[in-house]
């Protein structure tokens, strides 16, 4: 049922006071009063337009990008990239990068001599030095450090992977290759624990070759190698006595006078190969009309190039993921690969 309806409310009026009914008096200093407080706050400046969120992202997400691009490549250039894999590909010229491409050993060599990058010359000074190893007319092995001056690539006598190597013709190696010409050298390259043994026949290229292309690259070697390094060629014998007394005897024990006179002479020798001014110089042994030659020419006549044609090579990787490959060059110039226990 509805409910009934309320009954009015009666308002009341407000009560008049005294001040209602008071005259308003307007003083003469009165003080005006104050003005908006609008008008007395600084006037707003326009800022400029600011990018949306989503534009900024965009600039930080690319900036971020680069940044890791750079450090990409900063630590592709020193990583040792030949670690990874056998077939590593790196920049160098014409006739090298095509023969790279044919033989995996070869692309795996350059690389991992040149894993410090092309700018770090000292290291890859260092990862050149090699051990030759031949044997002797007796049977007995002989090894000692060579320095490896680069792949042979535009004579097609020696094979597209001939390696080249250079050394003095009165040393004994000479003699030893004349007796048997099969030869090894061992690189052993520390930065990415890799080891190399390339062996095959050696090739001997002095000034008594009467062959037009071995004397071409004989002397284009010449040509390339500077003279301090050359120099060598114009001392006395390899492996010659300074002293005419055997080791070990007490009359002929390497005096200070002995070795002074030994030190005064090589001195003597290094002024003239320099180009200072000539001394005298003693002979090297009784037997040796002159001992140390100063010419150019006589150096020249001394200087050997050693080319090894290869035709085995052991590739060995150690460190933690160790592996090991076996090439062995055909008769129709390709190379097999064996993948073999380490």
């Amino acid at each position: 049922c509805p409910l009934p309806p309320l009954p009015p409310t009666r308002t009341r009026a407000p009560r008049k006071t005294a001040s209602a009914f008071a005259p308003t008096v307007h003083l003469p200093h009165t003080i005006p009063p104050p003005a908006p407080l609008r008008a007395l706050t600084a006037p707003t400046v326009a800022r400029p337009p600011q990018r949306p969120a989503s534009s900024r992202f965009s600039l930080r997400l690319s900036l971020l990008g680069a940044c890791t691009l750079f450090v990409a490549f900063a630590v592709a250039a020193t990583a040792p990239r030949a670690c990874l894999s056998p077939l590593v590909r790196t920049a160098v010229t014409k006739n090298e990068a095509i023969m790279r491409k044919r033989v995996a050993w070869v692309d795996s060599l350059h690389g991992a001599i040149h894993h410090g990058g092309s700018r770090n010359k000292r290291l890859i000074k260092k990862n050149k030095y090699v051990q030759l190893a031949t044997t002797a007319p007796d049977g007995r092995p002989r090894c000692r450090t060579v320095v490896f001056r680069g792949f042979l690539t535009d004579s097609k006598r020696y094979g597209e992977c001939a390696m080249t190597f250079i050394t003095d013709g009165r040393s004994k190696k000479i003699l030893d290759l004349k007796e048997n010409p099969m030869a090894e050298v061992c690189f052993w390259i520390s930065g990415v624990s890799m080891q190399f043994r390339v062996s095959g026949k050696m090739h001997v290229l002095s000034a008594e070759s009467g062959d037009d292309e071995a004397l071409r690259i004989r002397q284009d070697m010449w040509q390339r190698l500077p003279e301090h390094t050359t120099a060598y060629c114009a001392w006395p014998s390899p492996g010659l006595p300074i002293t005419a007394s055997p080791p070990g005897d007490s009359k002929g024990s390497v005096s200070e006078t002995e070795e002074s006179n030994a030190s005064k002479r090589f001195k003597s020798l290094a002024g003239q190969l320099s180009g200072g001014t000539p001394g005298p110089v003693e002979t090297a042994s009784p037997g040796e009309t002159d001992g140390s030659p100063s010419s150019s020419r006589k150096a020249h006549n001394n200087f050997v190039v050693l080319i090894l044609e290869p035709d085995e090579v052991d590739h060995l990787r150690l460190g933690t993921n160790q592996a090991r490959w076996a090439h062995t060059l055909r008769e129709d110039g390709s190379w097999h690969v064996t993948e073999c226990t380490p």
